[in-house]
């Protein structure tokens, strides 16, 4: 389970960590430098400056020591949605600390001045998604992205992303609602096409 937490704060990212979270989504991240305090601010010392208090009532993901001094532990994701962190993104993926790329479309998009389905359409290799796909390939960690629907989910995933939020889950409850009213229509159609005589026959019954 991650939380994307409102800000590259501290505070924030200890608050999601101590109540139970795998991991944390942190936006706008810009810089190398920004990378680097949303790494200190979710790994424990020596890893990083995170303090140990946890949340009454919560699950006991990660406890100080659990990386085993291998691997530093939960997940830190950090969000692309500037021209800024675009530029830097080589950078910032292999930055220590950094386990995941997140992009933000739609913002990002408002950065470069397009729209979602502009930015999902460049394909060449130097378009914005593919580049941030090659950090994260050359720096060997995933890349993640908000896609909003599952039509822009499959785009992203086509694009080399491997971990995609689909959907919303507001969004998740409409799409189960308009499946659900599509299969109850269809159930209708096929129960009239059984009834219905053909045209020109007279009703029979058996």
């Amino acid at each position: 389970m991650l939380v994307r937490v409102a800000a590259n704060d501290a505070a924030l990212i200890g608050r999601a960590l101590d109540a139970g979270a795998d991991g944390i989504i942190v936006p706008l991240v810009s810089t190398v430098a920004d990378a680097r305090e949303a790494v200190a601010a979710s790994r424990y010392p020596p890893h990083g400056e995170r303090s140990w208090g946890p949340l009454h009532g919560s699950r006991p993901v990660h406890r100080p020591g659990s990386d085993g001094g291998t691997h530093a532990v939960p997940l830190c994701s950090v969000m692309i949605e500037t021209t800024a962190a675009l530029d830097a993104v080589e950078a910032i993926a292999a930055a220590p600390g950094v386990d995941m790329i997140f992009v933000g479309p739609f913002d990002l998009s408002l950065a470069l001045g397009t729209d979602v389905d502009g930015l999902l359409a460049a394909g060449e290799r130097t378009a914005p998604l593919p580049r941030i796909v090659q950090a994260c390939s050359a720096a060997g960690i995933p890349a993640g992205a908000y896609a909003g629907t599952p039509e822009r989910a499959a785009l992203l995933a086509a694009a080399g992303f491997q971990w995609i939020a689909a959907t919303t889950d507001t969004a998740l409850l409409e799409l189960g609602a308009q499946t659900l009213q599509q299969r109850m229509f269809a159930d209708q159609d096929v129960n009239r096409t059984r009834t219905l005589p053909a045209q020109g026959t007279p009703a029979h019954t058996p």
